[in-house]
């Protein structure tokens, strides 16, 4: 597993992350934790979030840090 600070190349795997947040809402019985691919890219765009890659694929992991 690689994890690191997310770029801006990284935009490409918003739509699928935001899959994966509703997704994992729905499973856990929250409610839905809703994303806009753009509002994920964005973040990515700014160094403000981690992504984690599993044998080269992106993993079900992205984490916002709020500045």
């Amino acid at each position: 597993m690689t994890i690191r600070v997310a770029t801006e190349a990284d935009a490409q795997y918003a739509d699928l992350l935001c899959q994966w947040y509703v997704e994992s809402a729905k499973t856990r019985g929250t409610g839905i934790a809703k994303r806009e691919p753009a509002y994920v890219a964005q973040k990515m765009a700014s160094g403000d979030s981690i992504i984690a890659f599993i044998d080269g694929e992106p993993g079900r992991l992205l984490l916002h840090r709020n500045v």
